[in-house]
């Protein structure tokens, strides 16, 4: 499947492989990229995941995997109740 986004696209292939491009503010995409991407790459990581979906908002990603887990990465803040609004339990920015 493909998807557009605000500023971010992504693409899930047959064999469950998750490509992303476009702005990176926060993280969105991938924690270890520039500030943006302008061809589709591979999101590392995520190996032994079999993706189902996915999904990106202003600051973050997500996928969600056959078994029903949700697995998140990007900017945890939250503009209203502060840090940690990914529930990975860190209340770190």
């Amino acid at each position: 499947s493909v998807r557009a986004f605000a500023d971010t696209s992504g693409a899930l292939t047959a064999t469950g492989d998750l490509f992303l491009w476009g702005n990176n503010d926060g993280g969105k995409i991938s924690a270890d990229q520039e500030s943006a991407k302008f061809y589709p790459f591979k999101v590392d990581g995520l190996e032994d995941v079999n993706i189902v979906d996915f999904g990106v908002g202003s600051k973050h990603g997500m996928v969600l995997d056959d078994k029903g887990r949700v697995y998140t990465w990007g900017w945890g803040g939250s503009f209203f109740a502060g840090a940690g609004a990914l529930g990975h339990g860190n209340k770190a920015d």
